[in-house]
């Protein structure tokens, strides 16, 4: 006869949740098994298997937890039997179920990461098994070190000679390499040994240095923090013989000059409106050249002045009545920033005696262009197109006027 157990485990292989035996008997000459009685099989209580982890997640990778299974049993519960503990598929230990229905398996040691964390309670001769629901656990990586750094320089030294640089970086197995600054220009950098570095130059300009600095480099940031030191001065003298000479520059004054190219004559003829109730012409002004070689780049401003318009010795037509609209004056040189003036609009026809309206006419000073103060010298071109707006009263033949341009 031959006794056979089945029994039923979990996935893993190892857990066995419950089993039963039959009994059958090998009979000759078939060569065949026969009465084979039918199981026997006694149900066993149902187990419910929970996990619990003595630290809250999460914790940094070194630090050891106990994990404890609590395995209920219902109206009973099992004092015996044995645990197996999981990280995903690995096993982690066993631990026997005691008093108290627990099992504990202590000082675990878990690697970086998201782990999932199971407890399987093998089954007995009187309990069923069973496996906990997975217990999520997150091990972060050993945080980067804090660094500290200081530098200290000997003060002061002379031209061309050693200036040394002494840099502590703590804690002192620190591992890495220390830059050396003045101001943003880096100096050079030393291995770090033993905490220390040291930096020798001769190559700083005379004068102070007051923003000596060392920095620490981390060759793994992961496992320290760059820091760097508050700032330090070194003052480099000269104790040599030394003796002056006198250098002069002469710089001329120059000067501003306004002239007039061509004739200097300017021809309006007026013709009747289409309106028919005044006189109208047009007429551009000769080029109105501006020269300042002055020392400093004083700045000018050029501008226009016309008189009463005579016939015969007598006023005849209101300067008020022409206006000008300056163009864009030309330059020698392209650093000269010249600016052209506002157009003026003629007083509409007005009488001799008549005050033109504000801002019209050229009876007033107008400005035909400028150069502000901070520009540069050269020579710069003017023009402008004349309008003449001559009421139809007016006697026919010439009206001689003079336009007299200042720069100052």
């Amino acid at each position: 006869d031959y006794t056979i157990t089945v029994q039923c485990v979990n996935n893993l292989g190892t857990t066995i949740y419950d089993e039963y035996a039959t009994t059958m008997t090998w009979t000759t000459p078939s060569n065949s098994f026969a009465n084979i009685n039918s199981a026997s099989y006694e149900a066993r209580p149902t187990t419910t298997t929970t996990l619990a982890t003595s630290l809250t997640s999460p914790q940094t990778l070194g630090t050891t937890v106990d994990l404890t299974a609590t395995v209920d049993g219902g109206s009973v519960d099992p004092t015996s039997g044995t645990v197996e503990f999981f990280r995903g598929a690995t096993s982690l230990g066993t631990a026997t179920v005691g008093s108290g229905n627990t099992a504990t398996l202590s000082g675990v040691s878990l690697p970086v990461g998201t782990l999932s964390l199971t407890a399987a309670f093998g089954a007995t001769t009187t309990f069923q098994g069973s496996t906990s629901s997975p217990v999520s656990f997150v091990i972060d990586p050993v945080p980067a070190t804090t660094t500290t750094t200081t530098l200290a320089v000997n003060g002061s030294g002379d031209l061309n000679t050693d200036a040394t640089f002494d840099a502590t970086v703590t804690p002192n197995n620190a591992v890495g390499k220390v830059e050396f600054y003045d101001g943003a220009s880096k100096l050079g950098e030393v291995a770090l040994s033993s905490g220390t570095a040291q930096f020798v130059t001769a190559d700083l300009a005379l004068g102070a240095h007051a923003s000596l600095k060392a920095v620490f480099v981390p060759t793994n940031a992961a496992n320290f923090v760059t820091s760097e030191s508050s700032l330090q001065s070194y003052t480099v003298i000269f104790n040599g013989d030394s003796d002056t000479q006198t250098v002069s520059a002469s710089i001329p004054n120059g000067s501003l000059n306004i002239s007039i190219d061509g004739d200097a004559a300017v021809s309006l003829s007026g013709a009747l409106s289409s309106t028919g109730d005044r006189y109208e012409a047009t007429a551009n002004i000769d080029s109105v050249r501006v020269i300042d070689t002055r020392a400093g780049s004083l700045g000018w401003t050029a501008s226009g002045q016309l008189s009463q318009f005579q016939q015969s010795g007598s006023d005849s037509i209101s300067a008020g009545n022409v206006g000008w609209a300056p163009t864009t004056p030309t330059v020698s040189n392209s650093l000269l920033v010249v600016t052209k003036g506002a157009d003026v609009t003629p007083a509409n026809a007005i009488a001799i005696a008549a005050t033109p309206g504000a801002g019209l006419g050229l009876k007033s000073s107008r400005t035909l262009a400028s150069s502000a103060a901070g520009e540069s010298v050269g020579t710069a071109t003017l023009g402008a197109a004349l309008t003449l707006y001559a009421p139809t009263t007016t006697a026919s033949g010439s009206h001689v006027a003079t336009l007299t341009f200042t720069v100052i």
